[in-house]
C-alpha cells in the first residue's frame, strides 16, 4: 500500500515540474461545485468556508484584495470628517466574507477606516453572524439576493467587491454582473478570482492533501478550470467601455479595479507577478 502511495505521489510531483516548466493555458471547462449544492448541510458548509478562507490567508488572497481595496477607497470621497474615511462597501456572493474582513483590518490606521458593510450572499446559510465580526470593524448588514439582479438603489454604495465569485459566471453572465455593479457602485467594482492554468490546476490538486473539506477538496481544482484567463477577463472589462486596473498576483490570482464613470481612454493593465 505504502508503495502504490509512493508511486503516486512521485508521479504527482513530476506532473507538477512539468507543469511548472511552463504556463501551460488550459481549455475552460465547467462542472458544478458542491458549495453551490443546497443540498449540503450547514456543517458541511462552514467545514468548507473555512478551508477556503485559509486557503485566502496562505496563498495571497487577502493580500490581493486589500491592495485592490486601497485604490478604490483613495477615491472615496470624506464626505463628513476629513480625517475618516467611512466608505460604503457592499460584498457579493460574500459567504464568510473572511477576506474582506481580513484586508480591512489590514488597511485599518488607528480608527481612520469606518466602513459600512454589507453582505450579500443567495443563500443564507453562507451567511455570517454579524457579531462575529472583530470590534474594531461595525457588524456588517446582511442581505439575502442575486448579485445579477442586485436589490439595491442606483449608486448607493461606494464600492461593490467580490472574491472567487466571477469564476461561477458563463460569459453572458459576467456582463450582466457587472452592468449590475456598475449601477449600484459610485467608485469602483473590486474583483479577487482565479486564473486558470495548468500549473495553478495541479496547485489546487495538491492542496487536497491539506484541505480537511471534502466539499472545498473537490471545488478547488474544478474552480481553476472554470476560471478565467487574463486576457478573458480582461476582455469582458473592456466591453465595459470603462477603465480598469488588471494584475496577476502571487498565487494564480487575477485583481482588477473596474472605475465607475470613467472613461476607457485612462485604461492600464498591471501585471504583476509575485507582487507582496
Amino acid at each position: 500500500m505504502k508503495v502504490r502511495r509512493g508511486a503516486g505521489i512521485i508521479r504527482y510531483i513530476i506532473g507538477l515540474s512539468l507543469s511548472c516548466i511552463a504556463f501551460v493555458t488550459m481549455e475552460r471547462v465547467v462542472e458544478d461545485e458542491w458549495l453551490d449544492d443546497d443540498r449540503r448541510t450547514p456543517e458541511e458548509i462552514d467545514c468548507a468556508l473555512r478551508a477556503i478562507s485559509l486557503v485566502n490567508l496562505r496563498f495571497g488572497g487577502v493580500r490581493l484584495h486589500a491592495r485592490l481595496l486601497r485604490q478604490a477607497l483613495a477615491r472615496v470621497p470624506r464626505e463628513t470628517q476629513p480625517r475618516i474615511l467611512q466608505p460604503r462597501i457592499l460584498e457579493v456572493a460574500s459567504g464568510h466574507a473572511d477576506v474582506l474582513q481580513a484586508a480591512l483590518r489590514r488597511l485599518a490606521i488607528a480608527g481612520t477606516l469606518m466602513p459600512e458593510i454589507t453582505l450579500l450572499d443567495r443563500t443564507r446559510h453562507h451567511l455570517p453572524d454579524p457579531h462575529s465580526w472583530p470590534a474594531e470593524l461595525s457588524p456588517p448588514r446582511t442581505v439575502v439576493g442575486d448579485a445579477l439582479d442586485l436589490p439595491f438603489p442606483d449608486a448607493s454604495v461606494d464600492i461593490i467587491s467580490c472574491c472567487l465569485f466571477v469564476h461561477h459566471l458563463e460569459p453572458p453572465q459576467v456582463a450582466r454582473y457587472l452592468a449590475e455593479a456598475l449601477r449600484v457602485a459610485r467608485v469602483a467594482v473590486v474583483i479577487n478570482d482565479l486564473e486558470r492554468s495548468g500549473l495553478h490546476y495541479q496547485l489546487a490538486k495538491l492542496n487536497r492533501f491539506i484541505d480537511p473539506s471534502p466539499i472545498s477538496r473537490h471545488d478547488g481544482p474544478v474552480s481553476v478550470r472554470r476560471a478565467y484567463t487574463r486576457s478573458e477577463l480582461a476582455s469582458m472589462l473592456a466591453a465595459t467601455g470603462l477603465s480598469f486596473v488588471l494584475e496577476r498576483a502571487w498565487l494564480c490570482r487575477l485583481g482588477a479595479v473596474l472605475w465607475c464613470g470613467e472613461s476607457v481612454v485612462a485604461s492600464h493593465s498591471l501585471d504583476r507577478l509575485g507582487s507582496k
